[in-house]
């Protein structure tokens, strides 16, 4: 007889004795497993895997994932594995276009934590209401008091990024410092505590700033105990060219030819952003590829880009120094040709026409020679050339006049 088969049922507390109850609770954090071949083990939560993850995660291993597309950012990538690791928020802070927020997101992304990460986004307009999740409307409807929906803030999430956060406004900035510092929202109706094992703030102010702004916001800076300055130590050919590099824009040439650019037109002023320094490489290369060549009427169009405009205009006018270059050599090319092939009519015999149309032709020739502009430092040959061809003129017009003699001699006789 065949035994029947069974179908185990799913497990959960209410099928368990109240001793295997607590068994379960003690072993939470276990893999899925099975005790006696019947009852399995409840499976760990996202969080207590991402704890688990983040416990055993190295240095290394956030500069890896850095490393693979930027430059210079080894302290950045030091700072967030510490923060990770020990739950220590951080600070970085530096000027505009050195990849602060990419860095981080890249990070996170490399990391695998996307889903337990929410960022916030600061500015003037933004208010408390968008700080702790909105406001909730229905219970203000139903029971007439102020509340908002921090399940949908970022306290509700493992890991937050605060983006330009010293932008907000004075009440908002000291709200979530009463908050961070109490670890639990008590604006709301009811506390919410805060889930957060880490924060990450950027700005672009630096920490003297801050603490300039006021009282409040060096109490803020406080609660970030690792701060990093995010920028390079120097901004030459080799830094940029380096990122070139990493990033893979351009043939080798390139880089260095756009490199040694950047890098001379951040001595004049400010120093190019890497930002600012890429997206310029893009449009060139962009221009290039339209134009067949990397050259300065590619160039011409860092006119475009804020910061370069000098740059531009500059490369515009080698261009354009390039384009009358090539059209002086082409026309003086043609004035050499009309020359010899003048200088042939006096050697050989020829009908009187011919050298009457010769002399015709280099004397509109000498009187254009006369009235071009060509660049200045050609002017000698311009002029060399027109004493020629006057020459030429008038020896082609005694020409003729000997030809007309020979023929009026020729019908007399």
């Amino acid at each position: 007889m065949t035994a029947p088969t069974l179908t185990p049922k799913a497990l959960t507390p209410d099928a368990l004795t109240p001793d295997e109850t607590n068994s379960e609770r003690a072993v939470s954090a276990a893999p899925l497993a099975t005790l006696d071949g019947r009852k399995g083990l409840k499976a760990p939560s996202r969080v207590e895997l991402v704890r688990e993850q983040l416990a055993e995660l190295t240095t290394q291993e956030v500069r890896e994932i850095v490393n693979a597309r930027f430059v210079f950012c080894e302290k950045i990538a030091d700072a967030i594995a510490r923060g990770l690791r020990s739950g220590k928020n951080v600070l970085l802070w530096g000027p505009t276009g050195h990849a602060k927020s990419a860095v981080v997101r890249d990070i996170i992304k490399g990391l695998e934590l996307d889903d337990v990460t929410f960022v916030q986004d600061f500015g003037e307009g933004t208010d408390e209401a968008s700080l702790w999740g909105g406001y909730n409307f229905k219970r203000m409807k139903e029971e007439h008091i102020l509340d908002y929906h921090p399940e949908r803030s970022f306290l509700n999430s493992e890991i937050a990024i605060f983006e330009e956060v010293f932008d907000a406004p004075p009440q908002v900035l000291c709200s979530l410092k009463n908050t961070l510092t109490a670890k639990c929202l008590f604006k709301s109706a009811d506390p919410f505590p805060s889930k957060n094992r880490l924060i990450i703030a950027m700005t672009n102010k630096s920490p003297e700033e801050i603490v300039a702004m006021g009282e409040s916001y060096k109490a803020f800076v406080d609660r970030f105990p690792l701060v990093v300055k995010v920028d390079w130590e120097e901004y030459s050919e080799k830094t940029y060219g380096k990122m070139f590099q990493v990033l893979n824009l351009g043939g080798d040439t390139m880089r260095r030819e756009f490199a040694k650019l950047i890098a001379e037109a951040g001595k004049k002023g400010r120093p190019i952003s890497p930002r600012t320094a890429v997206q310029a490489f893009e449009i060139v290369l962009n221009a290039a590829e339209e134009f067949g060549a990397f050259d300065e009427r590619a160039l011409a169009q860092l006119e475009l880009i804020p910061g370069l405009e000098e740059t531009g205009r500059k490369k515009a006018g080698e261009w354009q120094e390039r384009i009358q270059e090539a059209q002086f050599a082409s026309d003086f090319e043609t004035w050499e040709n009309m020359r010899d092939a003048g200088k042939d009519l006096l050697k050989a015999p020829v009908r009187m026409q011919e050298v009457l149309d010769m002399a015709t032709a280099l004397q509109a020739l000498e009187e254009e020679l006369v009235n071009c502009s060509v660049p200045t430092k050609h002017q000698t040959r311009v002029a060399t050339m027109q004493k020629e061809v006057t020459s030429l003129v008038e020896s082609l017009t005694k020409r003729t006049i000997e030809l007309n003699k020979i023929i009026r001699e020729n019908s007399d006789g």
